[in-house]
């Protein structure tokens, strides 16, 4: 059996999930072949194919460059997000089964995708990166499973001494992780002004840039290092990860801070408490005073003697090995084959 997956391309975190889909099938044995529609975004990921599509809306362009796969009999065929669904549709892939992967809210939220659903893909199987993105995918397609995002627990981390000096931050003292695009979806400036809150000494470290870089102040105690690469390497420099993000789906870096034995402070989003369930420092007001409180208890605890982190740290390794390892990943995906098919 051989196993198809799409996606529109391989930025971050796409290029993790699709080599984590390729691991899962080898460890059951089954064949993965990786197509990236649009065209490289750096270094090619190795063993994929790219299809190279400058502008994914073009519905023609995209039926043609898929046409060459219908020659080819698949198991599976994974379509990660809408423009892959719509294009293996279109180009009538041949598969025993076909699963269309959403990734964020909203997959079915437009008029016209609901009628598509309706007319042309009843025998499609949907799935979600996490269970409430499941169900909202069940309100319309009936049904949905879940197909998890997963954290490579074994990428070398920086000792925390290191990760500071190459963040550019003090050895010693509090330090306060915000990492991710400054977009206004992930809400930069509450972060700000949640730290500005606090009643503590500490730095507070954004690590990533976007549009909204030119609105946040330079504050005292705070520090924008801008994109840096294998960021998450260096979140054993973090005390604490902030995220204030109240639009995501899942959140990859609230399960790379997990993996680091970073405690996460976030609000009380669908996405972020299916990741952390009662291991979070949960906003329960969704403000800088929110915020600055859950921030107040996460920190507090570890000006003891560090007990505190340590047995958070096991907790969140033992849900990482439960729900978003590779074995986990790979019990999802056999549950998707088409022998499994009840």
């Amino acid at each position: 059996m051989r196993i198809l997956q799409l996606c529109p391309h391989d930025t971050p975190p796409f290029d993790h999930i699709c080599r984590g889909i390729g691991a899962a099938g080898m460890r059951l044995g089954v064949d993965v072949e990786t197509v990236f529609l649009g065209p490289p975004s750096r270094d090619p990921e190795p063993q994929a194919t790219y299809l190279s599509i400058e502008d994914l809306s073009d519905a023609n362009a995209l039926w043609r460059a898929l046409r060459p796969y219908a020659a080819s009999n698949w198991g599976l065929v994974l379509a990660h997000r809408y423009r892959a669904y719509q294009g293996a549709l279109r180009a009538g892939l041949p598969a025993q089964r076909m699963v269309a992967v959403a990734h964020e809210f909203g997959f079915f939220a437009r008029p016209l995708r609901r009628l598509d659903r309706l007319l042309r893909a009843r025998r499609v199987r949907f799935a979600g990166v996490s269970a409430v993105v499941a169900a909202e995918l069940a309100g319309v397609a009936g049904a949905a499973t879940v197909l998890p995002n997963i954290v490579d627990a074994d990428v070398a981390l920086h000792p925390p001494e290191e990760a500071r000096r190459l963040l550019g931050l003090p050895a010693d003292g509090l330090v306060v992780g915000v990492v991710g695009r400054l977009h206004y979806k992930k809400r930069p400036a509450l972060a700000l002004q949640a730290f500005e809150r606090l009643q503590m000494p500490a730095h507070l470290i954004f690590v990533g840039d976007g549009p909204e870089r030119d609105q946040l102040d330079a504050a005292d105690g705070v520090v924008y290092a801008g994109n840096v690469p294998e960021a998450r390497r260096c979140f054993p420099g973090f005390d604490v990860l902030l995220h204030t993000g109240d639009r995501d789906a899942f959140g990859m870096v609230i399960l790379e801070a997990m993996a680091a034995g970073v405690p996460v402070v976030t609000g009380r989003g669908s996405g972020p408490q299916y990741i952390l369930g009662d291991l979070g420092f949960y906003a329960e007001t969704d403000d800088a005073a929110g915020y600055a409180a859950a921030l107040t208890a996460a920190l507090t605890g570890q000006l003891e003697d560090g007990s505190n982190r340590i047995r958070w740290a096991q907790s969140a390794a033992a849900r990482i090995t439960e729900e978003f390892s590779l074995d986990a990943l790979a019990r999802a995906l056999e549950e998707l084959l088409p022998t499994n098919a009840g």
